[in-house]
């Protein structure tokens, strides 16, 4: 033995720091688990966190729970505890198998043929890895090679033996002698012995344990090692440790400071450094999952009312000072009541240049002075008002701006000013009256504006010229909060989201809403040193990567991936609150705060930033094809009748990731054929051949992480060989189509021929007859024509001679003192012959017309022309009978018609005006429009009455087969009514006894 031995100082440290709290979060069978009894845990390569159950494993990526109790060519699915070996994580049976993890999966591994590993339950609750001295007969015997020592350390039921190279004994220790022993453990070369109110260390140049560290007054419950993550656990008075050696000594670092293992029949222990989490397996109460809460809620415990906090202000020392009377400092409240009463508006709470605080109360505005000393406040009345009283803002010219309530009232909201608070006399000036109720209020950068949010937007005033100008886009949007940076302004708003406002191009752009739509109420908007905003709703709180925002305000991004906080990450309370003023602050640790309905919520952002997407993967977990399970590969065949093939994918959703997201650039439109949730992509259809599928997490338009491609077999009317076969096939059937298509149209052609042939001479034969017909006809026609001329002068010739008679002897008898008949019959007489004439003349008049004019002659003419010549031969008639005859178109107006018969018309109408007015107007009016043409008479005359008025319309709406009615209605009307529809006019009468008539007509020239 060496003479002389170098003591070893051994140094104890429990680590310490500001006293956190600790999420507990538990799962069970509801949950997803297998069963509520965990026999170990450990972490694979990949990230995800494994559980041994005795009815299998269970894999867990922070979110979901998947289950494997039928691992193919196992004897038994009941796990024991979990081990690596060359860096593979390894699961092993009750049964000695051994079944390893690869790519998300377990896989049958082998049979261990000898147990190296025995459970020494005398000493230890957990096995410590030990192994098997093969030479001894004590099949007890365990030992650990310490191979820089070139000792071992061994351990039977009873005693512990130091044992050299060559397997000699050099030390042995009676178990006896360590009363409470718990453990026996080696770690980086150095041995322990874990007692219940102590733990030993060996000093192997003494050769004897010395105390490494005692316990003040608690036992240790419990001692539990990791063996898969070589972690050792310590539980003492309700905290539970991890033992570390470290150069300058033992060292317990604390993983939890509030944990009972005995009360949770904890079975075993897992920390995962990477996201700062405690595992612990019970064999009763299923799976409990711990990490320390990054969230600090500043409340009161004794009086709740108080923790409904709305604004708040602060100082240099970071104290903060609340309208109920509250003041903390170092997230401590040291004082409850530095205001005696609570009838204070906790809404607005701003801050002078002097530090005097100013809130409403009722209709006062208060004055308050916080003392130091006796931590009290003193109140003065600063100003009174006969309106309730709204938004308190201090500008940085010291300035306190005051607004009103509406109270629905939208004529009643007033915006104040005063003076500089640093003058002795305070004046208040009335800037201008408003129409909507203010919310928010926040002086710009330069201090040449204010941002003014109210419930029908967001407005800026300008003190300089008191002057108020709106922002296109927000009206009926609620403003709960502006914050302003050097290029653009956020806008956070009461269930209308939050918006970016470009101060440049002065682009208004509204932000997309989370998943669940928590985002439709924002009541702040904070940027930190770390490049993430961060947003408070009712539901919660939210981070986003300023970057992400920015490149989707700018079109270069189609999403945005929020993560989101609620009281599972360690908040009181999901419910925030905005609408006031001051009421977010970013303190000089760069702490970030914000009131709630149950206290100040205190983050730091630092602790945040591993809460992002830079290394995050998309693993292939499973291929199910119709009910089968598959391997996960990245090329995966498909049979050409498959009926369901199920992808599963997954990912670490520990940091609350989005959602999994799949696109193929070979078919966009795969998606039809699919539909994705959960993490599960399922296919019932597939067209043949290769489909590449992209996964990627967030929304849409992200970048690639995972890519794996199918291929679905062909049917064999999928193939090239159909495919050309096919081709050739109708190729063929065409040209024989083709064939006897033009076969069958020679035929017909002949066919066809030989009845034009025939129908030729048919038409040949029948225009010969058509032309004999014609000249029969034209000989007719002239015939006619020598007729009316002959039926002109015959009928009118006599006619005459009657006129001239009947003027003859009125003359002669004039001087004859006769019987009044006999005058009053010559009268009658002679208006009979005249009544003749004017009928014989109308109907000569439409013989000419319809006998010697071709009804589709249609050429243009000066319409206005036409008339004038026709107005001039009833010229001297109407002034016989004292009219005023006049033409009120001024302007040629040229249309294309049928001369004659609009002649006809016009004279009928001219003569039949004339004749019905004496001492009047006859006015003619021509107006083109387009294609049509107008024309309207109007006098003032006699007019008609209306039984009258409705025979005549009867005339005008009488179809062309109905036999023409005279009696009664007047040829000449008759004469225009059937010229008209010749004409295809339109034409519409009116009259009134005693006022006049007006005669309407529209013509329209169809353009071919």
């Amino acid at each position: 033995m060496r003479a002389f031995f170098k003591a070893l100082l051994c140094f104890f440290f429990i680590s310490s720091s500001q006293a956190q709290d600790f999420i507990d979060t538990w799962y069970d069978d509801d949950s997803g688990l297998l069963q509520n009894s965990i026999k170990d845990i450990a972490k694979d390569n990949d990230g995800f966190i494994w559980f041994a159950t005795e009815s299998g494993l269970v894999r867990f990526n922070g979110k979901r729970f998947k289950v494997f109790s039928s691992i193919q060519g196992l004897k038994t699915q009941r796990m024991d505890h979990f081990y690596r070996k060359n860096d593979t994580l390894f699961a092993a049976t009750s049964q000695n198998e051994s079944v390893f993890i690869k790519n998300l999966n377990p896989q049958f591994y082998s049979s261990i043929e000898d147990n190296l590993e025995i459970e020494f339950s005398e000493i230890s609750k957990k096995t410590f890895v030990f192994e098997k001295i093969i030479e001894q007969e004590d099949v007890n015997l365990l030992y650990h090679k310490l191979a820089n020592r070139l000792v071992y350390v061994a351990s039977t039921a009873q005693n512990f033996y130091l044992i050299n190279k060559n397997k000699r004994i050099l030390q042995e220790f009676p178990k006896q002698k360590f009363k409470g022993l718990l453990a026996s453990l080696v770690v980086d070369e150095d041995w322990f012995l874990i007692l219940n109110t102590k733990i030993l260390k060996f000093n192997f140049d003494l050769l004897q344990f010395e105390d490494a560290y005692k316990t003040a007054t608690s036992k240790i419950k419990n001692v539990y090692y990791n063996k898969a993550h070589d972690q050792v656990f310590i539980a003492l008075h309700s905290q539970i440790f991890i033992f570390s050696n470290k150069e300058t000594g033992l060292q317990l670092d604390k993983v939890h400071a509030n944990f009972n293992v005995t009360n949770k029949f904890t079975t075993c222990l897992y920390k995962d450094e990477t996201y700062n989490t405690l595992y612990s397996g019970s064999w009763a109460y299923g799976l409990g999952i711990s990490k320390p809460s990054k969230f600090t809620t500043i409340q009161l415990k004794e009086d709740r009312s108080k923790n409904l906090i709305y604004a708040f202000n602060w100082n240099q020392k970071d104290s903060i000072f609340l309208p109920n009377g509250l003041v903390i400092h170092d997230q401590k409240i040291i004082k409850t009541d530095a205001i005696g009463h609570n009838l204070l508006i906790n809404q607005y709470f701003p801050r002078d240049q002097n530090d005097n605080f100013y809130a409403a109360k009722r209709r006062k505005i208060m004055k308050l002075r916080y003392n130091a000393e006796s931590l009290k406040y003193k109140e003065d009345l600063f100003l009174d008002f006969k309106e309730d009283l709204g938004v308190l803002y201090v500008s940085k010219e010291n300035e306190l701006y005051i607004s009103t309530k509406s109270f629905n009232n939208s004529n009643q909201v007033y915006f104040f000013k005063t003076n500089n608070l640093n003058e002795a006399n305070t004046k208040l000036d009335t800037l201008f009256k408003f129409e909507h109720e203010i919310y928010y209020i926040n002086e710009s950068l330069d201090g040449s504006k204010l941002w003014i949010g109210t419930n029908n937007g967001l407005f800026i005033y300008k003190p300089t010229s008191n002057k108020i100008d709106s922002i296109p886009g927000l009206n009926n949007t609620i403003v709960r909060t502006i914050k302003e940076t050097k290029k653009y302004v956020w806008i956070g708003s009461y269930n209308n989201g939050y918006f970016h406002y470009s101060k440049a191009d002065k682009k208004l752009t509204k932000l997309p809403y989370d998943n669940l739509n928590y985002l439709k109420t924002v009541h702040h908007i904070v940027e930190d040193d770390y490049n993430n905003i961060w947003l408070p709703t009712n539901k919660g709180l939210f981070k986003a990567n300023k970057d992400e925002v920015l490149a989707y305000i700018d079109g270069k991004k189609g999403y945005i991936n929020y993560y989101y906080f609620n009281t599972q990450d360690g908040l009181a309370i999901n419910e925030f609150n905005g609408g006031c003023y001051p009421c977010e602050y970013l303190d000089k640790n760069n702490n970030i705060i914000f009131p709630s309905l149950n206290g100040l919520v205190k983050f730091n952002p630092k602790d945040f930033l591993d809460y992002k997407l830079a290394n995050e993967e998309i693993f292939i977990d499973e291929i199910i094809l119709d009910g089968k399970s598959y391997l996960p590969t990245t090329h995966f065949k498909i049979p050409k009748n498959f009926k369901n093939l199920e992808i599963h994918v997954d990912a670490l959703a520990f940091n609350k990731l989005p959602t999994i997201n799949f696109t193929s650039p070979l078919n966009t439109n795969l998606s039809k054929y699919s539909s994705i949730s959960d993490g599960k992509l399922v296919f019932t259809s597939l067209p043949h051949g290769k489909h590449q599928l992209n996964f990627s997490l967030g929304t849409s338009n992200k970048a690639i992480i995972t890519s794996m491609q199918l291929e679905k077999e062909m049917f064999w009317h999928e193939t090239n060989f159909f495919k050309v076969s096919l081709i050739m096939f109708i190729g063929l059937l065409v040209v024989f189509v083709i064939f006897v298509i033009i076969n069958h149209e020679k035929n017909k052609s002949n066919q066809l021929q030989r009845i034009i042939d025939e129908k030729t001479r048919q038409l040949q034969s029948t225009i010969q007859d058509l032309r004999k017909s014609q000249k029969y006809f034209e000989n007719q026609l002239e015939n006619q024509k020598k007729i009316v001329a002959s039926i002109s002068h015959d009928i009118k010739s006599p006619l005459q001679y009657l006129a001239y008679g009947i003027e003859y002897l009125e003359q002669g008898l004039k001087d004859k003192k006769l019987e009044r008949d006999v005058y009053e019959n010559i009268e009658a007489l002679s208006s009979s012959i005249e009544k003749l004439k004017e009928f014989t003349q109308n109907i000569l008049d439409f013989s000419k017309a319809i006998i010697q004019t071709d009804a589709n002659l249609i050429e243009s003419s000066n319409i206005r022309k036409l008339v004038d010549e026709k107005v001039g031969l009833f010229e001297q008639m109407a002034k016989q009978k004292k009219n005023l005859l006049e033409i009120k178109s001024k302007e040629d107006v040229y249309f294309s018609l049928n001369r004659n018969y609009f002649s006809v018309i016009l004279h009928n109408i001219l003569d039949n005006a004339i004749k019905n007015t004496f001492n009047g107007t006859i006015e003619v009016k021509l107006q083109k429009l387009g294609n049509n043409l107008i024309l309207k008479i109007k006098d003032t005359g006699a007019g008609m009455s209306m039984e009258t008025l409705e025979r005549y319309k009867k005339v005008f709406d009488n179809s062309d087969n109905e036999k023409i009615n005279v009696s009664g209605s007047g040829l000449g009307l008759h004469i225009v009514s059937e010229t008209g529809k010749l004409m295809n006019a339109k034409i519409e009468i009116n009259s009134e006894k005693g006022k006049g008539t007006e005669f309407y007509m529209l013509l329209t020239h169809k353009i071919k």
